[in-house]
């Protein structure tokens, strides 16, 4: 069944993209055995919604379940991201200094590959890979920065372009870029400061009323069942959700 189920979501465009977010996430499970079991998870909490309130509206709630485990694969994958990003400062001093020492660049980049943390050692580590055989440095540079979504790397990519090119203190530029890093990352800290309220705000604006709607459900079944079992009340629970999702 994951090998026919793999074959048909093979020629689906967003297949090689969610497999490779599964693998920069460091989740072991298989992407097939995910999407087949969130498949089979949600009809089954669908079918226990309407079994369990005599309402086949109910079960729409059912829909939840791939949302949840989207959510939850992202979280992972921007917690990697994230790990990644805090540590790329770190490495770019340690690749700048090993350049100031006579490595060559792809040299500089495999004592990173030594010193560096999970996720970043991986990632470099599939640089230095690559070049030895035989792709370009800055492109070996550029999966990265797509993998990783980190623009800063970017920089990274163009410094080993030129350095190829047209030679140069790489060093010195190196230490720029990590000067620049460490500034944007204190800025987007402190705007995620500044914002923690709001976006706390959103999320309790936001589940507040599915929560007194499942609360009222339960306490008091009859109070809101024109929502349910009326025309009008049905149109008012989709402009709610409409609103919400806005």
């Amino acid at each position: 069944m994951f090998d026919g189920a793999e074959q048909s979501l093979a020629r689906m465009s967003w297949w090689p993209r969610f497999k490779e977010e599964l693998e920069v996430a460091r989740i072991r499970i298989p992407g097939v055995q995910i999407v087949v079991g969130t498949l089979v998870a949600t009809i089954l909490v669908m079918w226990l919604l309407s079994a369990l309130t005599g309402s086949a509206l109910f079960s729409v709630l059912g829909l939840g379940v791939p949302l949840a485990v989207r959510t939850a694969i992202k979280a992972k994958l921007n917690r990697a991201r994230n790990a990644f990003a805090e540590q790329l400062a770190d490495n770019l001093q340690v690749c700048a200094s090993a350049l100031r020492a006579g490595h060559s660049f792809i040299g500089a980049l495999s004592v990173v590959v030594e010193d560096s943390a999970e996720p970043s050692r991986t990632e470099f580590r599939r640089v230095v890979a690559d070049e030895q055989l035989g792709v370009p440095l800055e492109d070996a540079l550029e999966v990265v920065v797509r993998r990783m979504a980190n623009r800063e790397l970017e920089q990274v990519a163009l410094v080993a372009s030129l350095q190829r090119d047209t030679g140069g203190n790489s060093a010195e530029v190196l230490d720029q870029v990590t000067e620049t890093i460490r500034d944007r990352a204190e800025l987007k800290r402190l705007v995620r400061s500044l914002t923690a309220q709001g976006r706390m705000s959103r999320w309790v604006l936001t589940l507040l009323p599915v929560g007194l709607m499942l609360a009222i459900a339960v306490l008091n079944p009859e109070y809101i069942a024109p929502l349910f079992d009326e025309t009008l009340g049905r149109v008012m629970l989709v402009g709610a959700a409409i609103m919400i999702t806005a």
